[in-house]
């Protein structure tokens, strides 16, 4: 993310920061959301073997759900900030 960022914006400045932040946002933070719980899950001491396969069918379609994202989702987002970038420069 780092190298991606900082050769987005050695090429086109502050619209390359922009332009990596839009490839993130969508799914980003579904998946941000699915660490957390998974996190939040195993921090606990005990562990029973219905809720651990819940839990873990939960996180794989809240995955499945930010895959879904980034496919389809964000190439339309990137699309319209290329579209308004264009307008703009």
């Amino acid at each position: 993310l780092g190298f991606i960022a900082g050769t987005a914006y050695i090429y086109m400045g502050r619209w390359g920061i922009l332009i990596t932040a839009a490839s993130l946002l969508p799914h980003f933070i579904i998946y941000i959301a699915a660490v957390f719980l998974l996190i939040k899950f195993f921090h606990r001491k005990k562990y029973h073997l219905k809720n651990t396969a819940a839990i873990i069918c939960i996180i794989i379609m809240i995955v499945l759900v930010g895959t879904f994202m980034e496919s389809f989702v964000n190439p339309y987002i990137q699309r319209w900030i290329l579209y308004q970038l264009r307008n703009i420069i």
